[in-house]
């Protein structure tokens, strides 16, 4: 049971570090392009970076889902939770990820439409919102879920939900 769970929770990781490849691209944009128009090695560096990790991120995934889905846990997990994409803030890092998410995208939005922010604090919100965009399927995940959470998970039923807390306890 462990060495499967280890896996997923190394993969899982290394899934979010090519994710955050994939928004640090962001950074090499504003000098892709010389004044004559033309990509510069920066350009295809920019473009590199981004397909790289996000190949990278995505098979890194489907290797932990692969690892994770034959586990009775996981299958557990699976009846509890819907798909990641659909759920917000299943975890203490998914509830900061998903808030910081929705404050970069309202801040991205407000700096292009009322307010024009320098490029170096436009740049940082997009690094951030693309990335927390992007965490935000792994990290509400049922791979996630089962690869980061606690024994505890083990012992819930399918009545308990073991993100939430029981009756008993808010009484």
């Amino acid at each position: 049971m462990k060495k499967p769970k280890l896996a997923c929770r190394i993969l899982t990781s290394l899934s979010l570090v090519g994710y955050a490849a994939t928004a640090l691209s962001v950074l090499l944009i504003p000098r892709a392009i010389d004044s004559q128009g033309r990509l510069t090695a920066l350009g295809y560096t920019a473009g590199s970076l981004f397909w790289i990790g996000l190949i990278f991120g995505l098979v890194c995934f489907i290797l932990a889902w692969n690892k994770a889905r034959k586990e009775a846990l996981y299958q557990k997990i699976k009846g509890w939770f819907g798909p990641g994409f659909l759920g917000f803030g299943r975890s203490p890092f998914a509830l900061v990820n998903d808030i910081l998410c929705g404050l970069s995208l309202v801040a991205v939005i407000l700096g292009n439409t009322l307010w024009h922010y320098p490029d170096i604090l436009m740049i940082s919100l997009l690094i951030i919102f693309v990335t927390t965009f992007l965490w935000h399927f792994v990290l509400n995940g049922r791979v996630y879920i089962y690869a980061h959470h606690k024994r505890q998970l083990k012992t819930q039923t399918k009545k308990d939900n073991p993100l939430q807390r029981k009756e008993s306890e808010t009484k």
